[in-house]
């Protein structure tokens, strides 16, 4: 279900949509609010969309949202960096897309071995596949398949940023929701957790090669 709505003069886009995650939300994408609720939702999931998408409105209206859209990373010739101790040159930054892949494909090997010793230690739970994917919109995922997913430009991030997701997506194979115990969870594995999520909300834009 689609309709459109003006929030502080902008036209906003409402889109309501049945998902096949456990937990129903509210993200704004570009000037689109989308309204996610579960085919098995355990309560009305017509009430629970109105609710997300009245809360959105509110959240837009006092300038609590912000886009979290993020832009492409691109290259440039001669472009150097480092990334988890291996270097890299770009000499042909034509095919930035091309380039993201070949740099996933070197370091996926290293994300990996940091993903499994965070759960070897903290976790131990059973882990299907782990990769990286070049989105804009979410840092991470977990699905109940026992998948990890982590943002590409989450390579250019400092270090313990990049833990930090790791660290978030491992919470949720154990609490899907971002609830009491899942957060008591992260901090028990690190008690900054609160320093370096603050870190990511406010550094989004700048992380890039």
């Amino acid at each position: 279900m689609e309709n459109q709505i003006e929030i502080n003069g902008k036209p906003f886009k409402i889109i309501h949509l049945r998902s096949d995650n456990r937990h129903a939300s509210a993200r704004l994408k570009g000037d689109q609010i989308v309204i996610k609720v579960p085919h098995r939702w355990h309560t009305d999931p017509v009430k629970t969309a109105k609710e997300l998408e009245q809360t959105a409105i509110k959240n837009i209206l006092k300038g609590r949202w912000k886009n979290r859209e993020m832009k492409r990373i691109s290259f440039s010739d001669g472009q150097e960096f480092e990334i988890l101790g291996r270097k890299f040159i770009i000499t042909n930054p034509s095919d930035s897309e091309k380039i993201a892949k070949g740099i996933m494909r070197k370091i996926l090997p290293d994300i990996e071995a940091r993903v499994k010793r965070f759960n070897d230690a903290y976790f131990q739970s059973s882990l299907k596949r782990i990769f990286l994917r070049d989105n804009t919109s979410r840092w991470g995922s977990y699905s109940t398949k026992g998948s990890i997913g982590l943002n590409f430009r989450l390579l250019f991030a400092p270090v313990h940023i990049l833990d930090y997701v790791i660290v978030h997506e491992l919470a949720h194979s154990k609490y899907r929701s971002h609830g009491p115990r899942f957060w008591a969870l992260v901090e028990k594995v690190m008690p900054d957790y609160k320093e370096r999520r603050k870190w990511l909300k406010e550094n989004a834009d700048k992380i890039g090669p």
